[in-house]
């Protein structure tokens, strides 16, 4: 779980990341790692709708990754 805080705008937000990482296959030219990752956002205490979520999840974010060196 990770939280952050924009100090600013005094908004407090909790995340959950999962990343899943697949190993490049030995029959390219250029070996990129891939990975796919997931966020999910959840709401703190202090909003409104945060017993009416239940503790889920309000957003989920996926994400599609190449990594190769350069």
């Amino acid at each position: 779980m990770q939280v952050s805080q924009a100090a600013r705008q005094g908004a407090v937000g909790d995340y959950m990341m999962i990343t899943c990482y697949h190993a490049p296959s030995s029959s390219t030219d250029t070996p990129a790692v891939e990975s796919r990752m997931r966020v999910a956002a959840f709401l703190q205490p202090q909003d409104p709708l945060y017993f009416d979520a239940g503790g889920k999840a309000v957003a989920v974010y996926d994400y599609a990754l190449t990594m190769q060196k350069v």
